[in-house]
């Protein structure tokens, strides 16, 4: 079985109790195709207007006792706690995944289901956006 990414700085994420089941990442270059006026469609030509956009959506699942997993939630809101504390300031973490590939992140969404027929484990996303340190 393949190893699952590693966040460094979050001690829960990185433990044996953390599975994550897939991994999507979405490199954007932002460009746009603009037609050339008075031209059929295939005439067109490309701009980049806003940049390039990253983005790495994590689905994973959490074990362990109520305790293990509130742990490991409050983990996951707390950096994204710390990252709101002082403006146009977001902590950034350092994403490593199975390919040994790492990326430079900053948490934008984080979302967990409580299936209550499955105790002593969480389903969750996490978003991420490739950011400069």
């Amino acid at each position: 079985m393949a190893a699952s990414p590693t966040l460094s700085g979050l001690t829960l994420w990185n433990s044996n109790a953390n599975k994550v089941k897939n991994s999507f990442y979405d490199f954007d270059t932002g460009q746009i195709a603009l037609p050339v006026p008075l031209l059929s469609s295939s005439s067109t030509f490309t701009a980049n207007v806003l940049g390039k956009k990253q983005e790495i959506v994590l689905d994973g699942e959490y074990f362990g006792t109520t305790a293990e997993i509130g742990s490991f939630i409050a983990e996951m809101l707390g950096w994204f706690n710390i990252s709101q504390l002082v403006a146009g300031f977001v902590s950034t973490r350092t994403l490593t995944n199975r390919f040994g590939l790492a990326y430079v992140v900053k948490p934008k969404k984080f979302a967990y289901t409580d299936n209550f027929e499955a105790a002593g484990k969480i389903d969750y996303q996490l978003e991420l956006i490739e950011a400069l340190t």
